[in-house]
């Protein structure tokens, strides 16, 4: 994946290709979501501010919270190459997060896009 400058390895560069893994959501005009589930120290670091201020910067709608469990659980919704951006920056978070590994499963519902407010929003 190529990014718009090195300077900021987290916005996303509309030439770049995108991961085909994520199946394009019936209806939506190639846009593509997921459900992201966020493990190891992501609670108490700034993780979900972070996320909201990489996928605003990036153009992708949705919503993370944090989750009993000690995990953040997040719904993205944007363009595959923006998504695919949004998922390399949770797999290592902001400076203090530890991420021990993000579950990702595809969107594959248009009724789903309703559940992504834009923008990004922050659930308690």
């Amino acid at each position: 994946m190529t990014f718009d400058s090195p300077a900021d390895p987290h916005v996303w560069d509309p030439r770049s290709h995108a991961d085909p893994s994520l199946p394009p959501i019936d209806g939506l005009n190639g846009l593509k979501g997921c459900h992201c589930l966020i493990s190891g120290v992501v609670q108490g670091v700034w993780y979900r501010v972070s996320l909201q201020e990489v996928a605003q910067s990036n153009g992708v709608a949705g919503w993370c919270r944090n989750m009993p469990d000690g995990r953040v659980e997040a719904f993205l919704v944007g363009p595959a190459g923006a998504i695919e951006a949004v998922l390399a920056w949770c797999r290592t978070g902001p400076e203090h997060a530890r991420v021990a590994g993000v579950e990702v499963t595809a969107a594959t519902d248009a009724w789903q896009l309703h559940d992504a407010p834009e923008p990004f929003e922050i659930r308690r």
